[in-house]
């Protein structure tokens, strides 16, 4: 089996590759590629350097042009790894897991004096609602759109082919179509959005398209990104420090038009709503902040997920932007002084080591409670209380703040719809210095910031 470029090989890999030494996936993508007459063929594992880092991060700051500029990108969508292919007799995933191979049947009858031949197979879904962003990612269906990596591949790509276990795809810029012509049907007679209304009717990788056009709002990039950081933060990486190199592609295309400090994963010029993200209650995995990562703490990159666990489902880090995403009325206290982030190499939107947010704004102390009946850990201000959503609680997972402790709450503003507050809390980690530990929603009716005098504070 041919061993991935490697300082060692890769002289060797510009003399020549031998096709029988490729995996199957590699083998059948030089097929496909010859077949449609085209002359060159870009696989990520095979022309970047695996073990030279300089390499790696300078190719990886790349991967926007090189998929941009594609003619077309083939996904091995229904294969795990690279020894499976592109070639194998379709199937379908059955209750329990089990695979059901998918066979079509044809008839052939007479009608009004015409012979009329109907084939029929079984009904397929799984890469209808796949493809079309309404599955979990958490299924088996589509291995490879579990991967971090691929996902920036698949948002820039004009093109994209995809071979799923069921059919095969077509995604670009306009559209989404598969081969048994369901997906062109719904969209002419079916709404799926009419239950997604904050998705609208483009899919991200068409508004990932329209982004860059001046005739596209900012302020519409900047609600785009944080639907990307939804769908990103859910998907898998071998190595946490990649989280934010593997987006880093997207980013620097998106930046054209946002024009702002990229700062370890969020936007200088929409920090007061990109810095209150929470993590899903819902899907509350296995996650932790690594001590030994500098990724700061206000970012939604600083959570990582375990791989501990055998449960896919159990592996979902969902990073939401729920409680904001139609924006806040900016509390007129807060301040954004200053915010910074030192890269590690030469991508700047590439891996961190360290970064500080120092902001001026309404401060107070209050006291965290998580006791035993609580399904859900509050803060607790003289004689009230109002539930938070703590980064790293879940079962398991390393505390960082403990029940009875006291936090700080900074307020940002108030939603327009519903005037509830919206606040980062804070813990002290030394002179004038914070880490972030959560997120509160507190509730309208709370006047807990009422005539509290600004306070700054630098965030880690």
């Amino acid at each position: 089996m041919l061993r991935l470029a490697t300082a060692d090989t890769i002289e060797q890999r510009n003399r020549s590759i031998p096709f029988r030494d490729l995996p199957k996936t590699f083998q059948d993508a030089v097929q496909i590629t010859r077949a449609l007459g085209l002359r060159y063929l870009w696989i990520d594992s095979l022309c970047i350097i695996q073990d030279d880092k300089a390499d790696w991060e300078l190719e990886s700051a790349k991967m926007a042009e090189i998929y941009l500029e594609s003619c077309l990108t083939i996904a091995a969508t229904a294969s795990v790894d690279s020894t499976e292919g592109f070639f194998f007799n379709r199937w379908t995933s059955q209750a329990g897991g089990e695979k059901n191979y998918v066979e079509t049947f044809e008839f052939h009858r007479t009608f009004r004096d015409a012979d009329v031949t109907i084939y029929a197979r079984q009904g397929l879904d799984s890469g209808h609602q796949r493809m079309s962003g309404y599955a979990s990612t958490s299924t088996n269906t589509a291995p490879l759109l579990h991967r971090a990596w691929a996902y920036q591949e698949r948002m820039l790509a004009p093109r994209m082919l995809h071979v799923h276990m069921e059919e095969m795809f077509w995604e670009c810029k306009c559209c989404t179509i598969c081969e048994c012509g369901y997906l062109s049907w719904e969209r002419e007679h079916l709404d799926r959005n009419k239950w997604f209304p904050i998705r609208g009717t483009l899919t991200l990788k068409s508004r990932i398209a329209l982004a860059v056009d001046e005739a596209t709002p900012v302020e519409d990039v900047h609600t785009m990104w944080l639907d990307i950081v939804e769908e990103y933060s859910m998907l898998a990486l071998t190595k946490e420090s990649d989280r934010l190199p593997a987006l880093s592609g997207l980013a620097k295309y998106l930046s054209q038009r946002v024009q702002s400090i990229y700062l370890a994963g969020l936007w200088e010029s929409s920090l007061a709503i990109g810095l209150l993200w929470h993590r899903c209650s819902v899907l509350y995995s296995s996650c932790f902040r690594d001590k030994l990562s500098n990724v700061p703490s206000w970012s939604w990159a600083s959570i990582v997920r375990t791989h501990q666990s055998t449960d896919e489902a159990n592996q979902l880090n969902h990073i939401t932007y729920d409680e904001v995403r139609e924006g806040i009325i900016q509390d007129p206290r807060l301040k954004i002084l200053n915010a910074a982030c030192q890269v590690t190499g030469t991508n700047p939107f590439g891996e961190v080591s360290g970064g500080t947010i120092s902001i001026e704004g309404a401060l107070i102390i209050a006291k965290y409670a998580c006791p035993l009946h609580l399904a859900r850990p509050q803060v607790l201000y003289g004689t009230e209380a109002s539930g938070v959503h703590i980064d790293i609680r879940g079962p398991g997972e390393p505390a960082e703040v403990l029940d009875g402790e006291m936090v700080f709450c900074l307020l940002f503003g108030m939603s327009g719809y519903d005037f509830a507050g919206h606040a980062l809390i804070l813990k002290a980690v030394g002179a004038n210095t914070y880490r972030r530990v959560g997120y509160l929603n507190l509730d309208s009716q709370l006047r807990w910031f009422d005539n509290v005098i600004p306070f700054v504070v630098n965030i880690i």
